[in-house]
């Protein structure tokens, strides 16, 4: 297991993974779960946002409708 701790540590980061143990141990399995659904996460707030995007967009081609 000493030869992939330089490993794990670069997959952690890349999933801002503290080291701290939640539950289902320290799996790479677990990891990669953790990692899957921090990526849901931001799928979620993308998804959430694109809604006031487009009303933003709206709002500002009337009022540059109206400037024009």
């Amino acid at each position: 297991m000493k030869q992939n701790e330089a490993y794990f540590r670069q997959f952690d980061s890349a999933i801002c993974y503290d080291g701290t143990v939640i539950r289902g141990g320290n799996s790479i399995e677990v990891r990669i779960m953790r990692g899957l659904s921090s990526l849901g996460f931001f799928l979620y707030m993308f998804l959430a946002s694109l809604p006031i995007a487009y009303v933003l967009i709206k709002i500002s081609t009337m009022i540059f409708g109206k400037i024009m």
